[in-house]
C-alpha cells in the first residue's frame, strides 16, 4: 500500500490556505495547515510532513528564521516558498537555506501536485542539497547587478552551482523579466 504524503500549508491569507487545502484533500493527501509562523512552529511537535509549503508573506517572523526552525524540525528538502513577487536576493537567500523549491502565485493544480511527488521522491533517493553554501551571498556580491551584462554573469554563475534546483527556474525567469522591463524602458519594480 503507498503512504500517502502530509503536506503542511503555511501562509497568513485563509483563501489560498483553504484553496490549496481543498485541491490536495481531493488528490488523496493528509493536509494540516497553519495561519502564523507561531502556528507553524508548533506544529514541530507533531509528526513529519513530506512537504511544508510557506508563504514568504508572513509578516509575524522572518522568513529565514521560520525556514530555518523548520528545517530542524522537518527537513530542508522539503520545504518550498509559495510567493507572489520574488526578488533576486530572496531566492538566493532561500537557496542558501536549503528550500526544495519555489512556486509563483496563483499555483496551478498540475504545479503543486508536481512539488509535492517531488519533494516526496527527493527526500526518498537523498538527491537534495543538505547545508549552506556561503559562496552564494559572496558571488552575488561581487557581481553586484546593475547591468544586464552582470545579470546574466550571475545568472550563470548561480545555474553552474544549483542547476539540480527547481527554484532556479523561478530566479531565472525572474531575473528574464527584469532584464526584458530594461531593455524596453519599461519601469522596473
Amino acid at each position: 500500500m503507498k503512504k500517502r504524503l502530509s503536506v503542511l500549508i503555511v501562509d497568513d491569507d485563509i483563501e489560498v490556505v483553504q484553496d490549496l487545502r481543498m485541491r490536495l484533500l481531493k488528490e488523496g493527501y493528509i493536509v494540516d495547515n497553519a495561519l502564523t509562523s507561531k502556528e507553524a512552529k508548533e506544529k514541530c511537535t507533531g509528526s513529519g510532513f513530506d512537504t511544508v509549503l510557506l508563504s514568504t508573506e508572513l509578516r509575524d517572523m522572518p522568513l529565514k528564521n521560520l525556514i530555518t526552525h523548520l528545517a530542524t524540525c522537518f527537513g530542508r528538502s522539503n520545504i518550498v516558498l509559495m510567493t507572489s513577487y520574488l526578488s533576486l536576493e530572496d531566492g538566493l537567500n532561500a537557496l542558501d537555506v536549503g528550500v526544495y523549491d519555489i512556486l509563483m502565485k496563483p499555483i496551478g493544480k498540475a504545479e503543486l501536485l508536481r512539488v509535492v511527488e517531488d519533494t516526496a521522491s527527493a527526500r526518498k533517493s537523498a538527491k537534495f542539497w543538505m547545508g549552506k553554501n556561503p559562496r552564494t551571498r559572496k558571488a552575488v556580491t561581487e557581481y553586484r547587478i546593475k547591468t544586464e551584462k552582470g545579470i546574466k554573469t550571475t545568472m550563470q554563475e548561480i545555474s553552474k552551482k544549483y542547476d539540480w534546483n527547481p527554484a532556479v527556474s523561478t530566479i531565472r525567469r525572474n531575473l528574464s523579466e527584469f532584464l526584458e522591463a530594461m531593455s524596453d524602458g519599461s519601469e522596473i519594480p
